[in-house]
């Protein structure tokens, strides 16, 4: 959200921009439409919730490259929405055993904060010591503020991962879920809100 209380700059004005944007002062000085530019003063927050079994139903294998796809694809969001202005957090189910890695991370924007997030993606295998709900109820007081959208990554068929995101949902919570895996999501119907 623009906040007119915040301006940080001002531009040559282009064909769209409001008059409500004009700065009069700056255009009188120049003798050519300038507007203002304001700083956000909302920005949302993103909490990725990384649900890192890779194992289809009916495999005993675990899938490298679905691991991949899903460290890849979370790296990708954080990016993308940091450079937006957006804090984001993440809470992810697998860490290597015996690694300290902190599986939990509240929201936060900066450059740093990605940083934060890549180190943490670096070292997450499927190796799945908590459930993904589990972990949301230890760490969603502090990784999940209120208000914050969650964004549900999986590269397998999951109904602990469909059943939490509709659980967000009906606390009003904003929640997407994206699919990485090769075997397309089965066509659930009914009140989770999610037509996969």
């Amino acid at each position: 959200v623009d906040d007119p209380t915040l301006p940080v700059a001002v531009r040559e004005y282009t064909c769209g921009d409001s008059m409500r944007a004009m700065d009069w002062k700056v255009t009188a000085r120049r003798g050519a439409p300038w507007v203002r530019v304001n700083a956000s003063s909302v920005a949302g927050a993103v909490v990725l919730l990384l649900e890192c079994e890779t194992r289809e139903r009916d495999v005993w294998d675990d899938s490298p490259q679905m691991l991949d796809r899903l460290v890849h694809t979370a790296a990708s969001l954080a990016r993308d929405l940091l450079a937006r202005g957006h804090a984001v957090g993440l809470i992810a189910n697998g860490v290597p055993p015996g690694d300290n890695a902190r599986v939990a991370l509240a929201p936060a924007a900066g450059r740093g904060q990605l940083n934060v997030l890549l180190d943490a993606l670096a070292r997450v295998q499927s190796i799945v010591i908590k459930s993904l709900p589990q972990l949301v109820r230890e760490h969603a007081s502090k990784a999940m503020p209120f208000g914050a959208t969650v964004v549900g990554v999986s590269a397998v068929s999951s109904d602990a991962m469909l059943i939490l995101l509709a659980e967000r949902r009906a606390k009003g919570v904003s929640a997407v879920h994206i699919h990485v895996g090769d075997e397309p999501l089965p066509l659930r119907c009914g009140g989770d809100g999610f037509g996969d």
